[in-house]
């Protein structure tokens, strides 16, 4: 067995020799004393993780992996993935800028800004260990999970297809066969929201089994207005959200060896209407300039034409929302053996939604290139997908360590919808919609696509001596696509040229990883990797009225990192250091510039991210979680925007920044915990968010219209606990000094649905929760 860990993840003392002091101090770091006991209470704990897929100390396993536990949920106020943005290194998760019910998800600056069909991401999101494929699907209301695993760089060879920049892991809290156990809890805040929670855990059967219920509702009134074209307000609750749901789970035991888990998740999401503030050059003179709306040199400033979360609406997106209801079961079986420990994962997941968004906010049509556009969108998706998955865990004798399995996934993916800037424009249309008296100039597009994957993985674990281990491993992965597309004009009678469309496309790819490991001090680990990650092809026209492109494939991307990291926990447990920097090159990776169209690239980025952690004294606490970033274009595809210039002929190029690559992401906060009698106590929480400057998801252009400017906030909470936290009350405030800024926007390349999407001003919060 090595140094550090065993089957049950408890930490080892090992004996340092002379080497390890010798490289420690050729490092220049420090070597510290060594406690022979377990951490104390005023020292950092372990956390368990299955990252590895086995339960493993997250000091001890050789890769970028963070964790948002669910004390870290609460004091946070984390509600949903939306709100993870920045807390982990490099890790960004706005809301998508079309369905307002999908977020987007970037590690490392890789991922997927538009939610489409045919698109996939680049971080691969599991939610109680099911990977999810749709980002619509994606969004997780926190509803009691007990940690939330990121995992940074490619996970291709034990998570799979889709996973080039790493994989988010939502872990429910499992039912406790031990003891009675429960919640309730109420949260008011501004903008009358209303959450409420609650959740009962009861064993059965003397040990045998347990079941926990948990289910929650939450609503608010959004913070944005529809205005007329005169700035007057028509509606404030136009971003309107209530969400509710239940899980059920069940845990049996019927031997020491044997475990069976069966739970369930329904919920309905409303998310109100998606819609971007408009947005136009301060100069007056700008607002028909082409030069100052088509801008690509970073001299131009734009302001909110109606002012932030201020919007108007075209005639078809009045009365709509987003409007989405789905869940899912999942059951899974473990069994111990003499080989080791076999785990079986079966999953069905499934959602329908509907959403309308705008894509612009002015409310009024473009018509600045003498063609009328409208930017109304209606789209109604159909989502079932089914998984299994085996997976075999255990050790040769006391030197390797092995993880073997397959996996299986199925997706059926139904989509029917209207696009007004799809096809002809409004004012050359001779068609019209039904039940309307004039054109649009939209189109429809239905769809209906299958997936089938397969994969087999293995990884090996080889301790060379007790502190030294080499990690191979390797994944080989089967995918098929078959497609039906046809897209019909604003009559939804007649088809465009070429249209219906029946195609399909299989790719298969091997991802290897190889990683050294080595621990010259117990809580000392050093680590260096190499991994390939495989993003799967697919169709380049998401919303196609062209034949050829609704068929053309695009080829897979292809994602290589190196990784060296350290690992430390220093004076008896009190400060942790955890430091990774990377190195990556993706190849293929695809950007949409119209809808019919994507640009491919490939980018080379490197950083530096560290999670520093510092408890001085067990009452106090200090973090900080730094995220570096670099990254360059290298090759680009002829149509690609970096190579167009602006009407002052200026063109980017390889300078260009690719999207979602801020140089920095920071979180750093401070807690404070105050003992008083009879057994109380307050938590005092400050902390900061801080990402640079950057081009949103859709900022493929570089336009000056695209930039998001580099922002902080700052948050703050205090905790009153009461009995050992069977009462707990919170008072918290988001964005404490009322900062007015944007995380997200929309194409400038047609200047009047040019928009960002800004945040919400200063909010507060109480929360009110009793423990049994």
């Amino acid at each position: 067995m090595r140094c550090g860990t065993d089957q049950g993840a408890r930490r080892r003392r090992c004996g340092q020799g002379p080497a390890a002091v010798t490289l420690l101090l050729l490092l220049g770091i420090p070597e510290l004393a060594q406690a022979e006991e377990p951490a104390t209470s005023s020292g950092l704990g372990d956390i368990i993780v299955t990252a590895r897929k086995r339960d493993e100390v997250l000091q001890q396993v050789p890769a970028a992996v963070s964790v948002v536990g669910s004390a870290q949920i609460a004091r946070h106020d984390i509600k949903n993935a939306a709100d993870l943005t920045a807390i982990v290194p490099n890790l960004l998760t706005p809301m998508n800028a079309v369905a307002f019910n999908a977020p987007a998800f970037f590690i490392r600056g890789v991922g997927q800004g538009d939610h489409n069909w045919n698109t996939e991401n680049g971080v691969a999101v599991f939610i109680d260990d099911v990977y999810v494929q749709s980002t619509s699907g994606a969004w997780v209301d926190m509803l009691d999970f007990d940690r939330v695993e990121v995992l940074r760089g490619p996970q291709g060879t034990l998570y799979g297809r889709n996973s080039t920049s790493g994989a988010i892991k939502f872990v429910p809290r499992q039912p406790d066969v031990e003891s009675v156990h429960g919640y309730a809890e109420a949260v008011i805040g501004n903008r009358s929201r209303i959450d409420l929670k609650a959740g009962i855990n009861l064993p059965v059967g003397n040990g045998m089994g347990a079941i926990k219920l948990d289910t929650f509702r939450t609503a608010n009134d959004g913070y944005l207005t529809r205005v007329d074209f005169a700035n007057q307000p028509l509606d404030d609750e136009l971003g309107r959200r209530e969400h509710y749901g239940a899980r059920v789970a069940t845990l049996l035991r019927p031997s020491d060896q044997l475990e069976l888990e069966l739970s369930g998740d329904i919920n309905r999401q409303g998310n109100g209407m998606n819609i971007v503030t408009p947005i136009v050059p301060a100069d007056p003179d700008g607002q028909t300039d082409l030069a100052q709306l088509l801008s690509k040199r970073g001299t131009v400033k734009f302001v909110p034409l109606y002012g932030p979360n201020r919007a108007a609406l075209e005639p078809l997106t009045i009365g709509g929302a987003s409007r989405q209801t789905g869940g899912g079961v999942v059951f899974k079986a473990t069994l111990d053996s003499d080989i080791g420990r076999f785990r079986s994962i079966t999953a069905w997941r499934g959602y329908k939604d509907r959403f309308v968004s705008q894509l612009g906010g002015r409310g009024l049509p473009s018509t600045l290139f003498g063609v009328t556009l409208y930017g109304n969108v209606d789209s109604h998706e159909k989502v079932r997908q089914f998984t299994q998955e085996f997976q075999l865990t255990g050790e040769f004798s006391s030197q390797v360590d092995y993880t073997i399995g397959a996996y299986f996934f199925h997706n059926r993916w139904i989509e029917s919808e209207y696009g007004a800037t799809n096809g002809i424009p409004a004012n050359l249309s001779p068609f019209v919609m039904p039940g309307q008296t004039q054109s649009f100039g939209g189109s429809y597009n239905d769809i209906d696509q299958t997936t089938n994957s397969w994969a087999l993985f293995a990884n090996l674990d080889w301790h060379l001596d007790e502190r030294l281990t080499l990690s191979v491993g390797g994944r080989q992965t089967w995918d098929r696509k078959r497609l039906s597309f046809e897209t019909l004009f604003e009559d939804y009678a007649s088809d465009y040229p070429g249209f219906p469309v029946h195609t399909s496309k299989a790719w298969n790819r091997f991802t290897p990883r190889v990683g050294i490991d080595w621990r010259p001090l117990d809580d000392l680990l050093v680590y260096a990797s190499f991994a390939k990650g495989y993003k799967v092809g697919n169709v380049e026209g998401a919303r196609s009225s062209i034949a050829t492109t609704a068929q053309h494939w695009l080829a897979p991307e292809l994602a290589t990192t190196w990784e060296l990291g350290v690992k430390a926990d220093w004076f008896e447990h009190r400060l942790r250091t955890n430091i990774t920097a990377f190195t990556s090159y993706n190849t293929g990776r695809t950007d949409l510039i119209s809808p019919d169209l994507v640009a491919s690239s490939n980018i080379r980025s490197k950083g530096l991210e560290a999670e520093l952690t510092f408890a001085p004294i067990e009452q106090f606490q200090l973090f900080a979680n730094i995220g570096l970033l670099e990254a360059h274009y290298r090759k680009a595809s002829a149509n690609h925007p970096i190579f167009s210039p602006d009407p002052t002929g200026y063109a980017p190029g390889y300078d260009a920044q690719p999207v979602m690559t801020p140089k920095y992401t920071i979180s750093a906060g401070a807690i404070y915990v105050l003992a008083l009698p009879d057994d109380q106590k307050l938590t005092a929480e400050g902390s900061i968010r801080a990402v640079g400057k950057h081009f949103h998801a859709l900022g493929i252009n570089n336009f000056d219209s695209e930039v998001i400017r580099a922002y902080s906030v700052t948050d703050a909470s205090l905790t009153w606990t009461v009995a050992s936290g069977k009462y707990r009350v919170t008072a918290g405030a988001h964005n404490l000094f009322d900062k007015t800024y944007y995380y997200s926007g929309f194409f400038g390349s047609i200047p009047e649905f040019a928009g960002r999407y800004y945040a919400d001003g200063r909010s507060w919060y109480l929360r009110i929760r009793y423990s049994i």
